[in-house]
């Protein structure tokens, strides 16, 4: 039910720095050639939310997986499984964060929302069940607590229009997929380009 994109070494790590084990009851870590390691705290992490194999429900890790063979420096993806409850653990010293996931409020098939973590309610239909909906609200207020949250943690839902086991994106999402993952990095790219301080 989990995917993970393949990572390049050193991708999210410190030159030199200390390995670390990974938190307590994390489940497929972030792992490079070197072994689990924290992120650095401008690093981001790009999360795929959903079941890589019931058709819509999969658009996370779809997008996820588009991201990750382009291959953007200081970029960390991965697709995450529904049931796993470690949201708080894995975005920690993140300073972007993007979390894509399915939803049903009533839009169009492939529709394309946006929401910010730290301001907006997120909607019933986010993760396309309650309780998901729930459980992400709850993470997101314990890593406020915690003063752990990311500086900026941008939501993306996309309207299905399907979820069957063993099938794929229907045609509307896959192409959502694409054009989230293009706007993505788009704005990656861009905010990286304006963090770069200028040469003299």
């Amino acid at each position: 039910d989990v995917c993970s994109s393949d990572l390049a070494e050193g991708v999210g790590v410190r030159r030199g720095e200390r390995q670390m084990r990974p938190p307590a009851g994390l489940a497929n870590p972030l792992v490079t050639k070197r072994g689990w390691m924290p992120p650095t705290d401008r690093d981001v992490l790009v999360l795929g939310v959903g079941n890589a194999d019931h058709g819509d429900e999969g658009i996370g890790c779809g997008v996820v997986r588009r991201l990750a063979v382009q291959e953007i420096p200081g970029v960390v993806t991965r697709c995450q499984g529904r049931d796993e409850t470690n949201l708080v653990e894995l975005w920690e010293g993140y300073e972007v964060v993007y979390l894509i996931d399915a939803m049903r409020a009533g839009s169009a098939p492939g529709t394309i929302l946006r929401f910010d973590g730290h301001t907006a309610l997120i909607p019933e239909g986010f993760g396309m069940e309650s309780a998901h909906t729930f459980h992400l609200r709850r993470a997101i207020e314990l890593s406020r607590a915690l003063g752990s949250l990311p500086d900026q943690l941008t939501l993306f839902g996309v309207e299905v229009a399907q979820r069957a086991a063993g099938g794929g994106l229907s045609h509307p999402v896959e192409s959502a997929a694409d054009r989230l993952a293009q706007r993505i990095a788009a704005e990656i790219k861009r905010h990286q380009a304006q963090a770069t301080p200028a040469e003299d």
